[in-house]
């Protein structure tokens, strides 16, 4: 899969390596928060900034091996750093047991659309720190 220079410049994007090839990458679609509610009114405090899991790929040959569990908290850790309260997923069907097995929670299913012919899970998936400041 190759990512245009576009979208990384708009998203941020983060790979897995071994011995210098990629193995494993994802990336966050990121809302900034706003001081305007739906209707237009300022609201205060602002609300915190939105973050959805737009890509998760392991390759094929190293799925089971971690690294997707290594990105999924690399993807915690940096979302914690946008002090987001969670993250929108919306999973595909063969990978929603992962999510769910991470600590995310189906909220619905998104109905198909553009070039997607199949419902998908909707999750979404909380963040917290500890008093340690350690993502959980």
């Amino acid at each position: 899969m190759t990512l245009s220079d576009e979208y990384l410049a708009s998203h941020p994007t983060y790979v897995a390596q071994i011995a210098n090839d990629v193995v494993g990458f994802y990336s966050l679609i990121v809302e900034p928060p706003t001081h305007r509610s739906i209707d237009g009114t300022d609201c205060s405090p602002p609300a915190t900034v939105t973050l959805e899991l737009d890509m998760f790929f392991v390759d094929t040959p190293f799925a089971g091996g971690g690294i997707g569990k290594k990105l999924f908290l690399h993807m915690k850790d940096t979302a914690l750093g946008y002090d987001a309260r969670g993250v929108l997923i919306i999973s595909n069907p063969a990978a929603e047991a992962f999510y769910l097995a991470m600590g995310a929670e189906r909220t619905g299913m998104e109905p198909p659309h553009g070039k997607i012919t199949w419902p998908r899970p909707r999750l979404w998936l909380p963040l917290s720190r500890t008093s340690h400041g350690d993502a959980v």
